[in-house]
């Protein structure tokens, strides 16, 4: 087994930095749904599972702990030195008692606090809503503030511990904009956009503002000295406004945290924090598929055919109206990662049996454009003009995932009059969605027609590629917009590359030789190479090379 990323946690004591780490890792709704799993297990189940080490073992381990099972017993299954299992077994005889207290009295709360127990995870045993759980956090005296690492305000590296008792807040930078990073850091995806904030860094000092960033990855790419401040924390509502209210910034940028920070934006206006950039309202529209259809319908903008099925026989009629092949997924699947190529009636009659579609569980149903070619551009957008340094052509066919195709640019194959029409249809829906920053947007070009896939208002992986290639610093731009600085101010040039750019990817199937190697709508890759050749072939046999594995030299390889 292969972790797919990592995530850093910092507390004053062991399992405060623990608790942190868990709700970096993953979101507190998986948590909840994992301890519940959890708790319908036996011992004797859970302890047969800890003997092979998994993704959920620190959870199996919490488990069992609750259940009684001692400390020595788990060590003996596990081979985890008894020191680390005792600290666990802290947690949860707190966690136990905590639970068996129908209303806690305040001593209670702030050892709970001490061990890492926050309001989510006393919600959680208590059975109680957060904001009881979090009102008795207040009534104990506890509450989350910042702290710096190193114990001097002078510090660079900062993180954000229960405290008791009126303590006296560390004094804001002033002038500050909190720069929101990746949740985690995920292969394939963090180191992008953790690029994308170092330039927003550097895009704010210039402009004299302090650059405060909050991010969880230990493996980030953003050393100490590029912020004023960094904050490692869990990428969460609550942890942003706690991280907002001890800084008092002039705003919070989302737009380098991906689609997970950008979700946030409303509910941190609500709080009374001003999220700069792309208003949050056109976030969610993007989001949601059936209303964007609309969207792109009144704009005269081609795009799939979509639907939504809340019964089998509706998904079949749906099907039957739009045409196969189709691809579908769960509404609730915002980022694509679940759906499924459907090539038949027979396949979508399996596959509705497989996911037990219902009016709880609905079944989005979307054209799929077969042996189309795919196009991608990121855009810069001032709410009023709109630039677009480059279109990225892929290589494979439309229906592999964009992470996994290898990209080319600018386009080879793809007529200048589809790049024109490409420009133009940015162009219309991000000022529509009175974007303010970034945009990623994805087509499908097949029989001389121009389809719109997709749009993103936030920063993607493929954003250092582009500005790498071009020689334009896309997120730097982007932060100047969101600072009121016009694209007409900036006079970005519009030329012919001289040069062909190609992304290739790196997958694992040599490692995994079982794997099946067949790629589609799920990324696969592990990696990525990016080369420049002058000529398109070079550009590409090179990239193959450096990804592997390498291009064949004669017929015969």
């Amino acid at each position: 087994m292969k972790a797919s990323g990592a995530v850093m946690g910092i507390g004053e004591n062991v399992l405060q930095a623990l608790s942190t780490a868990m709700h970096a890792r993953t979101s507190q709704r998986r948590l909840d749904a994992q301890a519940r799993a959890m708790a319908t297990l036996d011992a004797d189940v859970l302890l047969h599972r800890l003997v092979t080490p998994s993704p959920d073992r620190l959870i199996m381990i919490l488990a069992a702990l609750r259940q009684g099972v001692t400390a020595e017993m788990i060590t003996s299954v596990t081979g985890i030195a008894r020191p680390w299992i005792d600290r666990l077994a802290e947690r949860a005889d707190l966690e136990r008692e905590l639970a068996a207290t129908p209303s806690p009295d305040p001593a209670l709360i702030q050892k709970a606090a001490q061990a890492g127990i926050g309001a989510a995870d006393l919600a959680q045993l208590l059975g109680t809503p957060l904001d009881t759980a979090a009102g008795y956090l207040s009534e104990a005296a506890v509450s989350l503030a910042p702290r710096p690492v190193s114990g001097s305000e002078s510090a660079r590296i900062w993180t954000r511990v229960p405290t008791l008792g009126n303590n006296t807040p560390n004094a804001p930078l002033g002038k500050s904009v909190v720069i929101v990073g990746p949740a985690f850091g995920r292969i394939g995806q963090s180191i992008e956009l953790d690029h994308c904030c170092v330039h927003a860094a550097r895009a704010l000092k210039a402009a004299g503002r302090k650059a405060v960033m909050v991010n969880a990855n230990a493996a980030s790419a953003c050393g100490p000295t590029d912020a004023d401040r960094t904050y490692v924390a869990p990428m969460t509502a609550a942890d942003l406004k706690t991280v907002c209210h001890a800084e008092s910034p002039d705003g919070i940028i989302l737009q380098f945290g991906g689609f997970k920070a950008m979700e946030m934006a409303e509910t941190l206006n609500q709080a009374g924090v001003p999220v700069l950039g792309t208003p949050a309202a056109s976030t969610v529209l993007c989001q949601d598929r059936l209303r964007f259809s609309t969207l792109l319908t009144d704009l005269g903008i081609p795009h799939p055919r979509i639907g939504m099925a809340d019964t089998p026989d509706a998904a079949m009629d749906l099907a039957e109206t739009i045409g196969y092949p189709l691809l579908v997924g769960s509404p609730a699947d915002r980022q694509g990662r679940r759906k499924t190529i459907i090539m038949d009636a027979r396949m979508l009659e399996q596959h509705v049996m497989d996911a037990s579609v219902s009016a709880a569980n609905p079944l989005l149903v979307e054209q799929f454009i077969e042996y189309a070619i795919e196009v991608e551009a990121d855009a810069l957008c001032d709410g009023q003009s709109v630039y677009v340094p480059a279109v990225m052509e892929h290589i494979e066919l439309a229906g592999v995932h964009s992470g996994d195709a290898a990209i080319v640019v600018p386009p080879y194959s793809t007529p200048p009059r589809h790049v024109e029409t490409i420009g133009a249809m940015i162009e219309k829906i991000a000022l529509e969605l009175k974007v303010k920053g970034l945009l990623n947007t994805r087509f499908a070009v097949l029989n001389d027609t121009v389809y719109l896939l997709e749009v993103r208002p936030w920063a993607c992986r493929t954003l250092p590629l582009i500005s790498k290639i071009c020689d334009v610093p896309m997120a730097q731009r982007a932060v100047e917009i969101m600072l009121g600085m016009t694209l007409d101010e900036m006079d970005l040039s519009r030329r012919l590359l001289p040069h062909y750019g190609i992304r290739s990817s790196v997958f694992p199937f040599d490692t995994f030789t079982e794997t099946d190697p067949m790629l589609g709508p799920r990324m696969r890759s592990i990696g990525q190479v990016l080369v420049m050749a002058d000529g398109f072939g070079m550009a590409y046999f090179t990239s193959r090379e450096a990804a592997g594995p390498a291009l064949p030299l004669d017929a015969m390889s």
